[in-house]
């Protein structure tokens, strides 16, 4: 057997969060087991409660220096909407790397280091598609037995999360192609999404994307001061995919820490934070619910009636 679902003692815990549409939602924490390649991938699953009815599923990639609780607004959003998420976490690129950091300078040039390691990337882009075959052979047997509809796999992602929603998606890696495609994922949300420090033909790099995809930035979106990108330049593949649709959402004040709901290595929130996470949440789940359940009145209503819901100062377009 190429994959085992590991459970040990303590290593699942239920919570139950306030609910949203008069849903609730579950939490349960735990890890899959890829005996190919010997690794671990840690995953905190948010359940919509809604017994022996099959949900669609979006899988969440976290960005350099995070782990699988980042963005829990997001997984919670989805879930009260009938969702299941699932956050994996990718070890060697996650917040293992900057547990012993001693500030946020020092912080930056590990994750710039990581950047460079291959196998990280590797690990990342592979971990995408393990996680979807386990997810159908538990869907077959086992406590997730018919849980899941895995014919409507979306996929969403913060900074380097979001890049690995973009391979996933066909975005070509250099000479390396489309290596890393997953055809089972139908759309995509991009937080943040961190771009190539080396730039090819544009044409080539996005011509094989060919999902529906979110993008979602703030006017202060930088990160470290690792060049990765700012609000203007995290707009670029929004303007270059030529497959419709696109959805480009820049949120006024928003910077890059928003979009993950905590600041990396402190507990601040800025004042603006969960209005923007409100935001988002609202923007994902109709987006999921237009293109991975084929409601046309919620992508009737993004297209006409999101903007409304925006304050002064945020950006919306579609093309």
């Amino acid at each position: 057997m190429r994959v085992r679902f590991e459970v040990t003692a303590g290593l699942l815990f239920f919570l139950l969060l306030a609910p949203i549409a008069g849903r609730t939602a579950e939490v349960e924490e735990g890890q899959f087991y890829d005996r190919d390649r010997d690794r671990n991938v840690p995953f905190m699953a948010y359940w919509p409660n809604l017994a022996n009815v099959p949900a669609p599923v979006v899988i969440f990639s976290h960005g350099l220096g995070r782990t699988r609780e980042t963005a829990s607004y997001f997984g919670r959003a989805l879930a009260s909407a009938g969702y299941i998420s699932i956050h994996i976490q990718h070890p060697g690129s996650d917040g293992e790397l900057v547990s012993q950091a001693r500030s946020r300078e020092e912080a930056g040039q590990i994750l710039r280091a990581s950047l460079g390691n291959l196998e990280n990337f590797l690990n990342r882009s592979n971990d995408i598609p393990f996680v979807i075959d386990e997810l159908e052979r538990q869907n077959n047997s086992g406590p997730w037995a018919g849980r899941f509809d895995l014919s409507r796999i979306g996929m969403a992602g913060h900074s380097y999360g979001a890049r690995s929603t973009m391979f996933a998606a066909g975005e070509l890696v250099g000479p390396m192609g489309d290596f890393a495609k997953e055809p089972r994922i139908k759309a995509g949300v991009l937080l943040s999404l961190d771009l190539p420090r080396r730039d090819f033909d544009p044409n080539r790099r996005y011509g094989d994307i060919r999902i529906p995809s979110f993008h979602i930035t703030g006017t202060l979106d930088d990160v470290l001061g690792m060049g990765t990108g700012s609000a203007s330049r995290r707009t670029q593949p929004f303007k270059l995919i030529p497959y419709s649709p696109q959805y480009l959402l820049v949120l006024d004040g928003a910077d890059h820490d928003t979009f993950s709901g905590t600041r990396l290595g402190t507990d601040i929130e800025k004042p603006m934070d969960k209005d923007h996470t409100t935001t988002v949440s609202q923007a994902a789940v109709a987006f999921f619910d237009a293109h991975l359940r084929g409601l046309s009145s919620k992508e009737h209503w993004i297209k006409l009636k999101f903007s409304h819901s925006l304050v002064f100062g945020d950006h919306f377009e579609f093309k």
